[in-house]
């Protein structure tokens, strides 16, 4: 080999020697930077899982059974139970109104007896709006509803948590549409069922805080893959609205894929539709 020609494969060696080198160097710099992004990712989920769940949902919810104990372990509206007298009948309706007004999320507040009748029902027809007392020509006869059947099974001091789905009157779904939760126990003298107190909580605006983010697209999920919660609103709900909606179609790689973050809300949500919360980090961010 002459000197040049051994120069020029010199030459090209070291080039390629030095492409090699750059392009691990790059590869390995790329590698870091991704798993310190995924890092960062999953601390991100995480905090936000906290607040959303435990600080927001979890708090929220807790303030709900509060106000319900209150209103059952009431002495006045434990007298009315058990008396029905005319002064304590307007004196448990005042308190009902009461705590209503104190709390824009509560639609209604009611009492209903041992054979499905309200005695009592507070209404708001809309966030912000003020409650106030449905008079008694109105009242309806609730011995037929799945809560009412529910509760009356239901053990002394016993909080019951409905589904999470889209408020019914008259037999059809409320539009626009109105997001519902109920909360309920059962009322006892001394050990006779004597019915039943029940709170509606609209959900509209819990679940728009709770899916607000820069980062991440969040889903709340029932055990039967039906969704509670979409980005795209018009899927929230999909099973009460008759919208067919495949998981595949969010989730093309599946739930547990390593960019999804999940929490249980079975200990906020005590009912059978066993929820989960989902985090999918946004494209855009990506």
């Amino acid at each position: 080999m002459t000197e040049k020609n051994f120069q020029k494969s010199f030459i090209v060696y070291f080039i390629i020697f030095g492409i090699l080198i750059a392009s691990s160097g790059m590869a390995i710099n790329y590698y870091l930077q991704l798993k310190e992004i995924n890092k960062t990712l999953n601390k991100k989920a995480k905090e936000i899982l906290q607040i959303k769940n435990e600080d927001i949902l979890k708090n929220a919810i807790t303030n709900i059974d509060n106000t319900l104990k209150s209103l059952s372990s009431n002495q006045v509206i434990h007298e009315y139970i058990t008396s029905h007298g005319l002064n304590n009948e307007n004196e448990s309706k005042q308190i009902f109104l009461a705590i209503a007004s104190s709390n824009n999320a509560i639609m209604q507040a009611r009492f209903i007896d041992e054979n499905g009748f309200e005695l009592i029902r507070v209404n708001r027809d809309a966030t912000n709006e003020e409650a106030y007392i449905i008079e008694s020509s109105k009242l309806q006869n609730k011995k037929d509803r799945d809560y009412f059947k529910t509760l009356s099974t239901k053990n002394k001091n016993e909080i019951w948590h409905s589904k999470i789905d889209l408020n019914i009157e008259n037999g059809q779904i409320e539009v626009p549409y109105k997001p519902t939760f109920r909360v309920g126990t059962p009322v006892f003298n001394e050990d006779k069922f004597q019915g039943i107190i029940i709170i509606n909580i609209l959900m509209n605006d819990l679940l728009k805080i709770v899916g607000n983010s820069t980062i991440f697209e969040h889903y709340i999920i029932d055990k039967n893959l039906n969704y509670i919660l979409h980005p795209n609103n018009q899927f929230s709900f999909n099973k009460y609205k008759n919208i067919q909606r495949d998981i595949k179609e969010d989730f093309p790689d599946g739930l547990t894929s390593k960019d999804i973050f999940s929490y249980s809300l079975k200990d906020i949500f005590k009912n059978e539709d066993e929820l989960t919360m989902f985090l999918k980090t946004k494209e855009d961010y990506k």
